[in-house]
């Protein structure tokens, strides 16, 4: 963690504080700089979609679209499986998403772009049905 230097600035392990500060003038400031490193996975959803069909026998289906993005830390040169497992590597890759459902959802069916080669788990629960949801590969940053 890298940070500037100011009149009453002190770092310590885990934060940096800066002041307090006494007879300021109104509306003046100092501007500073901090850098720090955050490895964890960054999801943004770009995009989401709900198409609800009604059948004429009474079924409903819901089908729920989602595509998201690891914006976090980005992989610097190429990605390696080996690397990934033996070295503990890939701290800003997602390896697994996890969503809620309501209690009373049955045959759900989940997929992705390129052909269900995921790993997902179900939990059903008196009030709730948990979804794990495991990517074949880890999503790094940047993909």
């Amino acid at each position: 963690m890298a940070f500037t230097a100011a009149e009453g600035a002190e770092k310590t392990e885990e934060a940096i504080k800066y002041g307090p500060y006494d007879n300021v003038e109104p509306l003046s400031f100092e501007k500073v700089k901090i850098f720090f490193v955050f490895m964890d996975p960054l999801i943004v959803l770009e995009e989401a979609s709900k198409r609800i069909e009604i059948s004429h026998w009474g079924n409903i289906g819901v089908h729920e679209h989602f595509y998201a993005k690891n914006v976090g830390a980005k992989v610097k040169g190429e990605w390696s499986r080996r690397d990934f497992e033996s070295r503990q590597f890939g701290r800003a890759c997602l390896t697994e998403l996890h969503a809620e459902y309501t209690w009373y959802i049955r045959d759900m069916y989940v997929d992705d772009f390129i052909g269900n080669i995921s790993s997902t788990h179900a939990l059903k629960s008196q009030s709730k049905v948990t979804l794990e949801y495991a990517p074949r590969f880890p999503v790094c940053g940047g993909w």
